[in-house]
């Protein structure tokens, strides 16, 4: 499926990037590891999108508590 008008046969498959999370070895020791479920694997795309996420200054979840926290 595409937004185009232009009747193509071939699809490009989209295949996720698995992601390595990498712990550094003085945290390995004091955390747990982390429950990543099997059916919601890390992926390149999926973290990258999360950094964009957790640092984006606009966003909902900061506009959201900052009604909360209004008297």
């Amino acid at each position: 499926m595409s937004c185009s008008n232009q009747d193509t046969d071939l699809e490009e498959e989209y295949v996720p990037v698995p992601f390595s999370l990498k712990i550094p070895e003085l945290f390995q020791q004091k955390l747990i590891d982390p429950l990543i479920p099997n059916n919601n694997p890390l992926t390149e795309e999926g973290v990258a999108l999360g950094k964009k996420l957790f640092f984006d200054k606009k966003t909902f979840w900061e506009q959201y508590t900052s009604l909360c926290n209004m008297p």
